[in-house]
């Protein structure tokens, strides 16, 4: 399992122009851990203070993690999105969430540098 440091964290948002978001909130963090080599990645909502409990889905273009792998997300992901729909709007953030798993730990990131 991965370390709290070997995520690597961008915070994120929904712009005006993104009919597809697929979340329920309009602001969270893409988070990217290597997890048995591979990176995964997941949305997460940004916690007020470090006893807060936030909710994490993951983001894929596999439907069974879609599916069943977000059941527990507390309703961060659309609920009225079709599985098409979803596949369509997680893709561009699973190709960003993976290239912030090749960053460098401690790196900072601006908007629109990945």
């Amino acid at each position: 399992m991965p370390e709290v440091s070997d995520f690597r964290v961008q915070v994120i948002q929904r712009t005006g122009s993104e009919t597809q978001w697929p979340f329920t909130i309009e602001r969270g963090n893409l988070l990217c851990a290597k997890i048995l080599g591979q990176p995964v990645v997941y949305f997460s909502e940004q916690a007020e203070d470090e006893n807060d409990q936030v909710r994490v889905a993951q983001v894929s273009v596999n439907p069974f993690d879609l599916g069943f792998g977000n059941l527990g997300d507390g309703g961060l992901v659309k609920p009225d999105m079709s599985m098409k729909e979803r596949i369509a709007a997680m893709g561009p953030l699973l190709t960003v969430g993976r290239r912030l798993c090749d960053q460098p730990r401690g790196t900072a990131i601006g908007p629109g540098e990945l």
